[in-house]
């Protein structure tokens, strides 16, 4: 899988603008050329970003037969 640091290499810009620019940095101001050798060398390293998992994110798992939230898991483990 692609990384950052591929893509960086490949468009000859550093990690932190390559982030920039994939994450839409409206403060960050380059050359049009620049972003589209990045979202080239996304395309053709076929990079996909990573989701970020958030708190508000549930996993739903089986216990004891009942289906729950991880939140009402670990309040049933910790009784």
């Amino acid at each position: 899988m692609a990384t950052i640091k591929d893509i960086a290499n490949l468009a000859n810009v550093s990690s932190a603008t390559v982030s920039r620019i994939l994450n839409n940095d409206k403060t960050l101001s380059v050359p049009e050329e620049t972003r589209r050798a990045v979202f080239n060398a996304a395309k053709e390293l076929n990079y996909t970003k990573k989701r970020k998992v958030t708190k508000n994110d549930f996993t739903l798992g089986l216990f004891n037969g009942i289906l729950c939230s991880r939140k009402s898991m670990i309040h049933i483990i910790s009784k």
